[in-house]
């Protein structure tokens, strides 16, 4: 196994905090529209339903 510097591994982090303020921003978005909005995530499907966020069809 390598050894990871420490940019490396700053950056890593840095493009998953991205990520995950991505994925939070998209789910108020969903959240705010819904039922019936489809939330995808990675591979993964989610949908408002009742107020709730539920795995998709």
């Amino acid at each position: 196994m390598r050894e990871v510097s420490e940019a490396e591994e700053r950056r890593v982090q840095e493009q998953v905090d991205a990520w995950i303020e991505t994925v939070m921003r998209d789910y108020v978005r969903a959240m705010d529209v819904g039922d019936g909005a489809v939330l995808v995530i990675g591979r993964r499907r989610f949908v408002v339903r009742g107020g709730e966020l539920l795995p998709g069809d």
